[in-house]
C-alpha cells in the first residue's frame, strides 16, 4: 500500500482525487488550510476513515516534512495554487510567485533526501498563453498573465535545474476541468444553476473554441501517472480529444437539462487576453498512459445537477 500526502486536498480537483483515491488500495493524507471549510471535501469523502492533516499554506515547509516523515509518505502531490479566480489581490504578481514558484520550490528542494517515489506537480494549460495550432508538450510557452507566468516559472524549475535524480517528478498540465462542486461562478455551475431557474445566461460571442474534461476522468489519469513505473521526469498534457465551439459546448448542457435556448443571450464582444482557440495535442499523453477520458458532457452534466 502506497501512502500519498495530498497538498491542495480542499480544493475542486484536489477533493476529487481523494474521493476517488480512498475507493483504492492507498493511503491518502489529505492536507489543507487551517482556514479551509472543509464542505466540498466533505460531502465527496463521506466514506473511508479519512486523516486530515492542517497547515498555514503552502509555505508551512517544516510541517509538510514532518508530514511527510511521521506517515512514511511514498508519494507528494501538489494541487495546492494560488489561482485568479475572482481574488481582489489578483493584480499582486509577488503574491502569486511566491506561492505558485518560490514556495513550492523551497518545499521540493527540502524533500531531496527524503526518498519519496516521486513529486507529481499540477500546472495548468494557460502556461502556454495564445497560441496558433493544438497545444502539444514541447511547444515553447506564452504565457502572458500573472497566474500563468508564476506556474511557469515553476514549471521551468522543474524541468530544467531540479535534482531529478533525489526526486522524480511528473509535471501535469491540465486543460479546463468541469464536474459536481465546482465554483458556482464558474462556467458549467453558472449554466446550469441559471437555466434550472430559468434565468438569462449572459456571455460572450461564443465562437471560441474550448475542450473540456470531467473531473473524474482527469483524476484517473493522474492515479495512472502515480502508479506506473515508467513516467518519471515526463510532463505531460491532459484534455479531452473533441474540442468544439463554446456555442456547442452551452447547447449540449441546455438539452442536457431539457431546458430552451432563448435563455441563452451571446454578445459579440472579446475577454481581454482571451486565447480564442484551446485544442490539444495528446499524442504523447495516449502514448505514455494508454488512457482517453470516458465520460461524456452528457453525462458529466448529469453528475453535476445532482449537486446542486
Amino acid at each position: 500500500m502506497k501512502n500519498i500526502l495530498v497538498l491542495g486536498a480542499n480544493g475542486f480537483l484536489g477533493s476529487h482525487f481523494c474521493k476517488i483515491l480512498n475507493k483504492r488500495n492507498y493511503k491518502i493524507f489529505p492536507v489543507v488550510r487551517y482556514s479551509s471549510n472543509l464542505k466540498r471535501f466533505r460531502k465527496l469523502n463521506k466514506k473511508g476513515k479519512i486523516t486530515i492533516l492542517k497547515y498555514k499554506d503552502i509555505s508551512d515547509t517544516h510541517r509538510i516534512i514532518k508530514f511527510i516523515k511521521k506517515y512514511n509518505i511514498n508519494i507528494l502531490i501538489n494541487f495546492a495554487a494560488h489561482g485568479v479566480l475572482f481574488r481582489k489581490d489578483a493584480k499582486d504578481f509577488k503574491i502569486f510567485n511566491k506561492v505558485n514558484y518560490l514556495d513550492v520550490k523551497n518545499l521540493i528542494q527540502n524533500c531531496l533526501e527524503l526518498k519519496l517515489e516521486k513529486y507529481v506537480h499540477i500546472g495548468t494549460i494557460s502556461e502556454f498563453g495564445k497560441q496558433k495550432g493544438k497545444i502539444y508538450d514541447g511547444l515553447k510557452e506564452n504565457a502572458f498573465d500573472k497566474y500563468s507566468l508564476s506556474k511557469l516559472n515553476f514549471t521551468n524549475f522543474l524541468k530544467f535545474h531540479h535534482n531529478k535524480s533525489k526526486l522524480p517528478f511528473i509535471l501535469l498540465r491540465l486543460f479546463p476541468i468541469y464536474g459536481p462542486l465546482e465554483n458556482k461562478k464558474k462556467l458549467f455551475p453558472y449554466i446550469i444553476h441559471n437555466i434550472k431557474k430559468n434565468l438569462k445566461v449572459k456571455l460572450t460571442s461564443g465562437k471560441q473554441i474550448r475542450n473540456y474534461t470531467y473531473v473524474d476522468d482527469i483524476n484517473l489519469a493522474i492515479i495512472k501517472c502515480i502508479e506506473s513505473k515508467k513516467i518519471l521526469n515526463k510532463s505531460l498534457i491532459l484534455g479531452n480529444e473533441k474540442s468544439e465551439t463554446l456555442k456547442n459546448i452551452v447547447y449540449k448542457i441546455v438539452n442536457t437539462l431539457k431546458k430552451k435556448k432563448k435563455l441563452i443571450i451571446w454578445n459579440n464582444i472579446k475577454r481581454k487576453d482571451e486565447n480564442i482557440d484551446y485544442v490539444p495535442d495528446l499524442k504523447k499523453t495516449k502514448k505514455l498512459l494508454k488512457w482517453k477520458p470516458t465520460i461524456s458532457l452528457e453525462v458529466g452534466v448529469k453528475k453535476m445537477e445532482k449537486y446542486l
